[in-house]
């Protein structure tokens, strides 16, 4: 299995990996266990698009996390 390569570097992954919400919607499996499913990701089209990541609360759907 390949995980997103944007995986190491991501703060929404490294603060909310854990999470019970964010576990419980599946983000991490559904965006950053593969790197297919990664092209979907909202922070990763914002980085590709703009080249600045996203604030770290914000979800691969493009969600607001509260801190």
């Amino acid at each position: 299995m390949i995980k997103c390569e944007q995986i190491q570097t991501c703060k929404f992954y490294t603060n909310f990996h854990e999470n019970p919400e964010v576990v419980k919607q599946g983000w991490i499996i559904s965006f950053c266990s593969y790197k297919r499913r990664s092209e979907k990701c909202e922070r990763k089209k914002q980085l590709k698009e703009t080249g600045t990541e996203p604030p770290d609360n914000v979800a691969p759907t493009g969600t607001i996390m509260l801190m």
